[in-house]
């Protein structure tokens, strides 16, 4: 059974998500090299070393646990069903990165001093800041970092109430503000863009498929499906250029069934369309790609192949099949036959129209003569 179509929404959502997960080796070297960056700023403050590689140490464990999310998630197929899934786990990993950064001041407060701490809040600042305006296709997830890493540092500095790390942390806010409600809005953006994007994709496959519609209707009958006299045309002229670069004749079979007001009369349009439609199949069975077969209108077919066999054993096998009684969805049992004529090119005619004519005026002659019958000749 066939999947149901996504809605734009779902589909803007999974694109999202890929957008996420394609900017998850970027957060996971960003997150590293700004361990890095804080791990050299806590040597230069005398840090025991072990405890600087106790800390960094955790946060390249959930740097790799990022990358192993990422490689774990592009070795499978994503789907409408695990997306919220995968992003909730890669938000979880990037959400301890992020802590582990927002508890630093609180892990080695015995060992910063003023101008330590602003630098470090600058190095958090500038690392959530490009994280949010680099990273913004998911907003909640990235005001939920900024939150864990600079809500803390900002409650160390209110904690010492004195005037400049009062100023720290009135920094700390405006500077989450500005980034937070600069991220909200390209993400807006972006999501806005994938939103047109995904938009304007279904018009073009709505115009498409009208666009095809409307050729299948113009080139094809409505009825039985099968080609109309405009696409015989254009078949017909394919066929007879191939045959004479290839010297071999195209056969025109020009067919009329026999009986057909009868059912028509005896059981209703329904049954007769039904019937058309019947035939064409049967029809169907004798034509390759190469051949062509369509319903001039009424009850009146055209079929044209490139000779391959003889051409009488395969009219008695159509004329043989068409006679195969009819199971009507009433229920009822109907029954015709076909007269046909015959026409080849190039031996009769140059162009479709003279090759139908012809066949036409040999129908005739068949349907006066025997019904049920084929002509070939005049």
């Amino acid at each position: 059974m066939p999947s149901k179509p996504l809605t734009i929404q779902n589909r803007v959502y999974l694109e999202r998500v890929k957008l996420f997960f394609g900017n998850a080796v970027g957060n996971l070297i960003s997150a590293v090299i700004g361990g890095i960056f804080i791990s050299l700023i806590l040597k230069s403050v005398d840090v025991p070393v072990h405890q600087i590689l106790i800390w960094f140490s955790f946060v390249c464990l959930f740097a790799m646990t990022t990358g192993y999310i990422e490689k774990r998630y592009s070795n499978q197929v994503l789907n409408i069903q695990n997306a919220s899934k995968w992003v909730y786990v890669r938000s979880v990993a990037g959400a301890l990165i992020a802590l582990m950064y927002g508890l630093s001041p609180f892990i080695f407060s015995q060992y910063l001093g003023v101008q330590e701490e602003m630098f470090l809040f600058i190095a958090f600042s500038a690392m959530v800041s490009i994280a949010l305006v680099g990273y913004s296709i998911m907003p909640y997830y990235y005001t939920l970092l900024n939150l864990l890493s600079l809500t803390p540092l900002t409650f160390y500095f209110l904690s010492y109430s004195d005037f400049i790390h009062i100023i720290l942390a009135m920094t700390a806010i405006v500077w989450q503000f500005l980034v937070i409600s600069k991220g909200w809005k390209v993400s807006k953006s972006s999501i806005n863009a994938i939103t047109l994007n995904e938009q304007l994709q279904d018009e073009i496959q709505h115009h498409k498929e009208t666009k095809e519609k409307l050729l299948q209707l113009a080139t094809h009958d409505i009825l039985t499906g099968i080609p109309n006299r405009r696409l015989l045309m254009e078949n017909l002229e394919s066929m007879f250029s191939l045959a004479l670069r290839h010297d071999k004749k195209v056969i025109i079979m020009f067919i009329d069934l026999d009986g057909f007001k009868n059912v028509n009369d005896s059981h209703g349009h329904e049954a007769g369309d039904f019937l058309l439609k019947e035939v064409s199949v049967r029809l169907k069975h004798y034509i390759r790609k190469s051949d062509t077969l369509a319903r001039m209108g009424g009850d009146e077919f055209i079929l044209g192949f490139m000779e391959s066999e003889d051409i009488e054993t395969l009219t008695d096998r159509i004329i043989n099949s068409i006679a195969e009684p009819i199971t009507l969805p009433n229920g009822n049992i109907a029954q015709v036959g076909a007269s046909i004529g015959v026409s080849l090119f190039p031996d009769d005619g140059d162009t479709p129209e003279d090759l139908i004519r012809v066949a036409d005026n040999r129908m005739y002659t068949s349907k006066s003569n025997t019904k049920g019958m084929y002509t070939f000749s005049d």
